[in-house]
């Protein structure tokens, strides 16, 4: 395919695609600060459920180990002094006693605690008015009809009872009944609420029954139920999961986890702990605030929207909390284990993006950070990979003559491979009649590197689906054709209509795949873009800046690969952590700076309103030549 090609019909996706880099990088930034605190003690309490007696989840357990695996190789957190309650172990009483004695008997004034919750959740009625409704976290030993549930006023007292206020809650799950389980091929961390009214009096003894045990253990002077805004933060991963919130339920209230390959996560805890990885001190506030949520939104839409709550969150900087990490770069990941031959290390690689880790090949190349300057580099070439998890040998056995391999050391991408022809993966929605679905699969079948699978019936990932188009599919893409309502078109992972896909009402299946051939080739060529975002990882220095012109000059934004930056300078990324807006009649210019000492390579394009390709820069000019800079102007 010509680059000319490739870019055409790329094009259209570009603006989704550039979301991968927003991250959540402000929820990022604020719990790295509550993380890195200089303190005597670290304790982490992790719960994840994935085996629901009913219906199962499949992301929280991973969810738990990207969590550990962050805190103990970025954050220092000491392996003993985290407490992991899986599946069969977390039950309510053992989730009520993990909390009274390893965090609040433990813990002391100024040291940092993380609770991480990934499981159901729901609202339940605590008595018979309306406004009795409480949020509860759903334990394994919650059988179909019994409400045997972590009541929000429950974890308000337990967090109360913490001797420090550098606190931080990661809660990857929601409460709003949907009446459906999963949204595409996303599914849904929510559980249908009970009928049942739970009993007033009984949890009123229990919570007494708590307070009188906290009491006992927690070297605070006085534990209390009280209202009010939690010490420290609660990160949620939907809008309504912030303990002590408003209450008012709106878009973005579910939390979703989604199936990659090899692996299923939450797309919340996912998408936090992989910038956690590769961030370093020099990320500021703003720059995070400009890049939030944006993963979760690229996969979720408007679905999920994460939230930050408790006394602190209205601190743009917490500095009083930030502490640099255990190494000042970022990584991709940490070996975990070496075998005898002191040749083959196995590592975990939470650092990489979900769109990198998914066609992460044979042969990549890692190096292992290395503090001195001059060492000779020592890098691991992956063999082979299951999940997150790869096996590495040593690429240059020499180098270990000077530094052997050691559990816990940080590793870094060199090389990436990426698969020569990409595939792409259509999922066949089962909203769709069964003589549909056998015309899609066959129509499918015919059309190179596309493979088709059923949502909901299948652990492999996919990257869109194809259903029928409803009414409000339309009304979303304020597409206004009454001829498209009921015709056959492509949709996100998360069911939101990809609007160039449309047809009309009545068309037949295979001709409607025959009509989308040309926006598959491009989601496939958007794909292979993506398994190529390497700003976490990239050692090349150059920068690009929007600034406008006039009427005034300003710098706009700023991008950088993150490991070139000046840890004591941060990099000004944005102006705030909202939408830029130019007004009409504005002249803005894109600049590019070459750092490095030797010439670079570019490629400039960008979209109209109307989603057709700008070309910024000319075929002729696509080199910046050693430490210099070249401009491009456009008018808003």
């Amino acid at each position: 395919m010509k680059r000319r090609d490739f870019l055409q019909r790329v094009g259209w996706m570009t603006t989704a695609m550039g979301a991968l880099q927003t991250g959540l990088a402000r929820l990022g930034d604020r719990y790295a600060q509550a993380l890195a605190q200089p303190t005597s003690r670290k304790l982490a309490l992790l719960v994840g459920i994935n085996q629901y007696a009913d219906t199962a989840l499949n992301g929280c357990v991973t969810d738990v180990e990207l969590q550990r695996e962050l805190l103990i190789h970025r954050f220092g957190f000491n392996p003993s002094d985290i407490l992991v309650l899986t599946d069969r172990e977390a039950t309510r009483q053992k989730i009520v006693e993990a909390f009274v004695h390893h965090l609040s008997a433990q813990a002391g004034s100024g040291d940092t605690i993380v609770f991480h919750f990934s499981g159901f959740g729901r609202r339940v009625k605590l008595g018979e008015t309306e406004n009795a409704m409480q949020n509860t976290l759903v334990p394994i030993d919650n059988a179909q009809g019994t409400v045997n549930d972590l009541l929000e006023n429950t974890l308000q007292l337990l967090w109360r009872s913490l001797s420090t206020d550098r606190v931080t809650a990661v809660l990857d799950t929601s409460y709003i009944d949907t009446g459906n389980g999963a949204i595409g091929n996303l599914k849904i961390r929510s559980r249908p609420s009970p009928s049942l009214i739970l009993d007033r009096e009984v949890e009123s003894d229990f919570a007494a029954q708590l307070l009188s045990e906290v009491q006992a253990v927690s070297s605070k002077r006085q534990v209390q139920e009280r209202s009010g805004p939690l010490p420290g933060v609660v990160l949620a991963a939907a809008s309504s999961a912030a303990l002590a919130s408003s209450g008012s339920l709106s878009w973005g209230e579910k939390a979703l986890e989604a199936q990659w390959n090899g692996f299923s996560a939450g797309l919340f805890t996912y998408a936090l702990t992989q910038y956690l990885w590769t961030a370093t001190p020099a990320t500021t506030l703003h720059i995070s605030l400009s890049r939030a949520t944006g993963v979760v939104e690229q996969l979720a839409g408007p679905h999920q929207l994460p939230t930050l709550a408790g006394q602190d969150a209205s601190v743009r900087s917490l500095p009083v909390y930030y502490l640099t990490p255990n190494a000042p770069w970022g990584a991709e990941g940490a070996i975990s284990a070496v075998e005898e031959d002191g040749k083959t290390a196995q590592l975990w690689l939470g650092g990489l993006p979900a769109s990198t880790i998914e066609a992460y090949g044979v042969n990549s190349i890692l190096t292992v950070a290395q503090t001195a300057e001059d060492a000779q580099p020592v890098e691991l070439q992956i063999r082979s990979r299951e999940g997150l998890t790869v096996k590495a040998k040593l690429r240059n056995p020499e180098a270990t003559e000077l530094s052997a391999l050691q559990p816990g050391q940080l590793v870094q991408e060199s090389v990436r491979m990426v698969p020569r022809h990409q595939s792409l993966t259509v999922a066949i929605s089962t909203e769709l009649e069964r003589i549909e679905r056998v015309d899609a699969t066959s129509a499918f079948a015919s059309i190179p590197h596309v493979s088709t699978t059923v949502t909901g019936e299948s652990v492999q990932p996919a990257d869109c689906l194809f259903s029928k188009v409803k009414e409000a599919d339309l009304v979303k893409i304020a597409a206004t054709s009454a001829k498209s309502e009921g015709s056959y078109g492509l949709f996100s992972p998360s069911q939101i209509l990809i609007a160039n896909t449309i047809g009309e009402k009545g068309e037949a299946v295979k001709t409607a795949v025959r009509r989308i051939v040309p926006q598959l080739e491009a989601l496939r060529a958007a794909k292979l873009l993506r398994q190529t975002d390497n700003l976490g990882s990239s050692r090349l220095r150059v920068k690009a800046v929007l600034e406008m012109a006039a009427p005034r000059e300003q710098i706009l934004m700023q991008r950088q690969p993150i490991r070139t930056q000046n840890p004591d300078r941060p990099l000004r990324e944005s102006l705030d952590n909202e939408m830029l807006s130019l007004s009409i009649g504005s002249r803005i210019r894109y600049r590019l700076d070459n750092q490095e000492a030797f010439p670079v390579y570019f490629l400039l394009f960008g979209l109209d309103d109307t989603g057709s390709i700008i070309s910024i820069s000319r075929p002729s000019s696509v080199a910046i030549s050693p430490l210099q800079s070249v401009q491009k102007s456009a008018s808003s």
